[in-house]
């Protein structure tokens, strides 16, 4: 942008929302000017400049400004038709400081907010070009070529560097990066062409600010990210570490954050409810605190109390605020006489600018400007109702209304375009369905989305009915997948994928079913993209939906990998992978949440043919030899939450099988005897529990994978029913309130462990589990009358008091 690195530069106005330059015609506007040169320069004619006392000037321009900044050496404004004027300062020979006159910007386009560094003036125009002036040569402005074919809703300017917003919602920005000032985590000292910030792609930003050599962007949820110089804590994050890469400002979340106005070393945060919050370098008091210390976090200006601001402005080392009431409020440094007051000295609190009054009543305030060392102001006769809250863009009924309707051509290649602007973009996407009622989208957290799940649900309905949208949907939705930022900053860029999870249930519907699979692989290849931390929160976020929205979610899962897996022969590579692995995080997430709010894990199941599982348990036998972990297939066992009761049962009966042909031994030299073959219990039924403990604990351990033969002392034969009779006498015998194995409730319903045991008691419980695994091992029923408490324990499941009670309900109680 500049031929030559410039010395020093800052923008000081603040950064204004399009809404507030663009509206109404204003009527009778006048400028307050007081600072530094505060009313030279803007060509008056007599009698149009009126001292108001204590260096506040009322300037009659005879026309209107809308948009005003002044840096160092240059001051532009922008005027009511949209042409840009330009008053260069220069210093005269004895050090003062001059402003020269006015000069009109030579430009064909209309110009909606002008931005300021230290010669060089940044235009933005009405139709989102860049062009900049660089006063020391020309007054005539060039575009920046980045810029071309992308439209610009804001600029901000600080020291020696600039950041831009798209219309589209991208962050862009150049000039010096001394101190991480550019936001992209490199070492160059300079770069003169915008760069896009990745990790913000996918943040629905509303708002960019910049100052001395620090930048922020705002999101639609109110949350705040900064980067660049931080030796004053101007970024407020709690420390002095300069930070090279975009960083969310944790201290703000929640605060419904609506406007960043940035000084040379310090920032002052403005919330939608009026209150303001200052942070960085107190040294003149510019944080209002009524002290001269520097402030790391965000600090409420607690004497600003009762007095609702609606617009803040910062300058080099002074702050303006401006209330409800139409009053301006000023603290920082004041030697060149830009807080207004009658004082010389810099007030540390905020205390009224002296403005002038006229007969019946003073002059209604609109807006005001901060610049190095002066204060600007506009008023006008007729207030005019504004918000300092950032408008968020919605898809509107109305709009999907007209997207399914019936239109011809020419308005379809209109309505393919906006459908492509809308779903191939992840910051419209994070934005487009907040849940705005009572601000809840202003309340986004790790553990709030901010999103109306009802309204994405019925604007997904209406646009599945209409196969060429959703065809045109699911095409912008694949062009987005791939620029999605696997470590995004924030939050707010994990919203889109718990949309995508509903917008994936009506095209699985009512698409083809090629399409709809390739659409759910790819999301959930993106989701798996994620870092841990992100998948945490969207698990969270996931678990707190309603149970009919968790259950269709976990449906698209369900559906997608049941056509994997039906596949001949089924792809274990990543397709297999990253379905498995998105329903993994929704398990763990449903674990986490209380347990009246879980779905039936039952819901996670998915139907398994028996011929798969074979495979399945071979190929899982077989991993245990792979040194190559990279390499290793997937398989469904190693997520058993996939299976149902049936199929866990069928899969540990075929494993068994396996294992136990696996156990025997090869048939020896000579005569074969079945101890080669089998596990073989010889017992008399008088002595049942002795005997079976007797000789398992005499078995070497590998002899238990062996298939089990019983054998009774009047019966020498061997059958399945010696084996089955064997487990049904020995478990209704050692769990029997009878027996003193086992400690039972009051109703005698449910068994538990005894508090104490000695040490033939822990020997007969170890054998007594290792005939539980006997029992499933060789496919027998056997009476365990354990409460669920058990089976959690074994699981790794935390007990809860509903355990208790289902075991001892008066204890419970």
């Amino acid at each position: 942008m500049h031929n030559k690195p410039i010395r020093f530069r800052f923008r000081l106005s603040e950064v204004r929302h399009k809404e507030q330059l663009t509206g109404p015609h204003r009527h009778s506007t006048r400028m307050l000017s007081w600072g530094e040169n505060c009313q030279q320069g803007f060509r008056l004619r007599d009698g149009s400049n009126v001292s108001a006392g204590d260096g506040v000037h009322l300037l009659n321009l005879g026309f209107d400004i809308t948009d005003l900044s002044a840096g160092h050496s240059v001051l532009a404004f922008i005027k009511s038709n949209g042409d840009a004027a330009i008053i260069r300062t220069t210093e005269s020979q004895d050090g003062r400081r001059v402003r020269g006159k006015q000069k009109l910007v030579k430009c064909r386009e209309k110009i909606q907010a002008v931005f300021c560094d230290d010669h060089t003036v940044t235009l933005l125009s009405k139709g989102g070009k860049v062009l900049f002036v660089d006063t020391t040569r020309t007054y005539i402005p060039r575009p920046l070529e980045a810029f071309c074919n992308i439209p610009v809703s804001q600029v901000a300017c600080g020291s020696q560097h600039s950041v831009a917003l798209t219309k589209g919602g991208q962050v862009y920005t150049w000039g010096r990066n001394s101190r991480g000032q550019l936001g992209l985590g490199r070492s160059e000292t300079f770069i003169d062409s915008p760069q896009r910030l990745g990790g913000l792609s996918a943040l629905p930003l509303v708002l960019v600010a910049a100052g001395g050599e620090q930048s922020f962007a705002l999101c639609v949820s109110g949350a705040v990210l900064g980067w660049g110089r931080n030796d004053c804590g101007q970024l407020g994050l709690g420390d002095k570490a300069d930070r090279p890469k975009p960083t969310p400002v944790c201290y703000l979340n929640t605060k419904k954050s609506s406007h960043i106005s940035c000084g040379k070393e310090h920032t002052a945060v403005l919330t939608k409810n009026g209150a303001v919050f200052t942070f960085g370098s107190g040294q003149y008091g510019q944080l209002g605190h009524n002290s001269f210390c520097d402030e790391l976090r965000p600090r409420l200006v607690a004497e600003l109390f009762g007095a609702k601001v609606t617009k803040i402005a910062c300058g080099w080392h002074h702050t303006l605020v401006l209330t409800e009431s139409r009053r301006v409020h000023s603290f920082g440094r004041g030697e060149c006489g830009q807080l207004g007051h009658a004082e010389e000295s810099h007030p540390s609190v905020p205390l009224p600018v002296q403005l002038p009054q006229d007969t019946n009543h003073g002059p209604i305030i609109e807006n005001i400007y901060a610049g190095g060392n002066c204060s600007f102001a506009t008023s006008v006769k007729e207030a005019r109702e504004e918000s300092n809250t950032a408008r968020v863009s919605n898809v509107t009924t109305d709009v999907i209304d007209k997207w399914v309707s019936e239109c011809n051509s020419k308005s379809w290649k209109k309505i393919k375009g906006e459908i492509l602007r809308t779903f191939s973009s992840a910051s419209s996407m994070n934005q487009i369905f907040l849940d705005q009622s009572n601000d809840k989208h202003l309340q986004t957290s790790s553990k709030y989305c901010g999103l109306n799940m009802s309204h994405a649900r019925h604007s997904f309905k209406k646009l599945s009915r209409k196969d060429h949208v959703l065809a045109e949907v699911q095409d912008a939705v694949l062009l987005l997948l791939p620029s999605l930022d696997e470590m995004p900053e924030g939050v707010e860029g994990l919203r889109i994928f718990l949309l995508l999870n509903e917008l994936l249930h009506w095209i699985q519907r009512h698409g083809t079913r090629g399409t709809s699979t390739t659409l759910t692989e790819a999301v959930a290849a993106a989701a798996q993209r994620l870092s841990a931390e992100s998948l945490q929160v969207l698990g969270d976020w996931w678990s707190s939906q309603t149970s009919s929205t968790k259950v269709r979610h976990v449906g698209v899962w369900k559906k997608a990998l049941s056509e994997i897996l039906c596949s001949h022969p089924v792809p274990r590579g990543p397709r297999l992978r990253n379905l498995l692995l998105v329903l993994q995080n929704m398990y763990n997430a449903n674990g986490r949440v209380a347990e009246h709010q879980r779905i039936p894990e039952q819901t996670f199941c998915v139907e398994v043919s028996q011929t798969f599982l074979e495979e399945d348990l071979r190929i899982w036998r077989s991993m245990s030899n792979m040194k190559v972990l990279d390499n290793r297939p997937f398989v469904l066992c190693n997520f058993p939450f996939v299976m149902d009761l049936k199929s866990k049962k069928m899969a540990f009966d075929i494993y068994a099988t396996i294992t136990q042909r696996a156990h025997q031994p090869m048939i020896p030299y000579g005569p074969a005897t079945e101890s080669y073959f089998f596990l073989g219990l010889k017992l008399k039924r008088a002595s049942l529990l002795e005997g079976t403990f007797k000789q398992l604990a005499a078995a070497h351990p590998q002899e238990l994978k062996k298939p089990l033969a019983v054998y009774y002392d009047e019966d020498p034969k061997l059958t399945d029913v010696n084996k089955r009779d064997l487990f049904h006498h020995l478990f209704r015998k050692m769990v029997s309130p009878g027996s003193g194995t086992f400690m039972f409730n009051d109703s005698e319903t449910l068994a538990w462990f005894p508090s104490t045991a000695n040490e033939e008691d822990k020997t007969h419980f170890f054998l007594f589990g290792v005939l539980c695994g006997l029992a499933l091992w060789n496919n027998s029923v056997i009476h365990l009358p354990f409460p669920l408490v058990l089976f959690k324990k074994l699981l790794g499941v935390e007990p809860t008091l509903e355990d208790l009670k289902e075991f001892s309900p008066d204890v419970g109680k």
